[in-house]
């Protein structure tokens, strides 16, 4: 949303759903990484897996991607929604 230069609102989150418990549910395998230091052997017992598979890493929902390609209207719409953001934030408070 943030990419388009629209703030995010109420209901435009989701809770984290544990993907790989719900491949599990539905007979294939789920591999979860929820700490830094998990993530090697998740992807190691991922790879290594011969039918299908999901591998679950857990991310800070407030980290800000890193895009591989950002173009200047991208990066001035995202302003766009952080100063909508903040001014939203303001008009709460008073």
């Amino acid at each position: 949303m943030e990419g388009a230069g629209v703030s995010p609102s109420e209901g435009a989150s989701f809770p984290n759903l544990d993907f790989a418990a719900f491949a599990r549910a539905c007979g294939a395998r789920g591999f979860t990484a929820r700490k830094p230091h998990e993530l090697p052997a998740a992807v190691d017992g991922w790879l290594a897996e011969p039918g299908p598979a999901i591998l679950h890493a857990f991310v800070n929902p407030d980290e800000i991607p890193a895009m591989p390609h950002i173009d200047p209207a991208q990066a001035l719409r995202f302003g766009i929604s952080k100063v909508k953001q903040a001014f939203g934030a303001l008009t709460r408070r008073a």
